[in-house]
């Protein structure tokens, strides 16, 4: 009995390849987005105890100078904070359109899986009807010899 080849055993390799990569592609953004997340706590963290720090300062009393330099080193903190809540919106994006995208891919891998499993069971099922019909024959041959003809 000859066993079961799938004739489109390549593309199907291919579309399995196309969706691992498309996953990693997710993980990658996935991680770039928890280190923005990461990275915004921390700035945020550093933005109130600079605050506190600088509102102790000017209970004890500063100069203009030191007043600018603490006003425009907590601006920049903010800024900061800004620019990386801009990025995380922009990955979130990315990350929508790459979840998209390996949906598309999966579904297409699973469709010509969902075809080999098909053609695999016709072929089976073919093979099992042949070989009853092989041994459906071998029965009435042997009644046949067996009543002497």
């Amino acid at each position: 009995m000859k066993k079961f080849k799938f004739k489109l055993k390549a593309l199907l390799s291919y579309r399995e390849h196309i969706e691992k990569v498309a996953k990693e592609e997710v993980a990658k953004v996935q991680m770039e987005i928890n280190r923005c997340v990461n990275s915004i706590k921390e700035l945020e963290t550093i933005v109130r105890m600079t605050a506190n720090d600088i509102e102790e300062k000017m209970s004890q009393g500063v100069t203009a100078q030191e007043h600018v330099l603490y006003s425009d080193y907590l601006k920049s903190l903010k800024i900061k904070v800004a620019v990386e809540n801009d990025l995380l919106g922009k990955l979130k994006r990315i990350l929508q359109s790459k979840q998209e995208e390996l949906t598309k891919k999966s579904v297409s891998r699973k469709i010509l899986e969902n075809l080999k499993d098909k053609k695999k069971k016709e072929y089976y099922d073919a093979i099992d009807k042949q070989t009853m019909k092989e041994a459906d024959e071998m029965v009435l041959i042997a009644g046949r010899f067996n009543k002497g003809g």
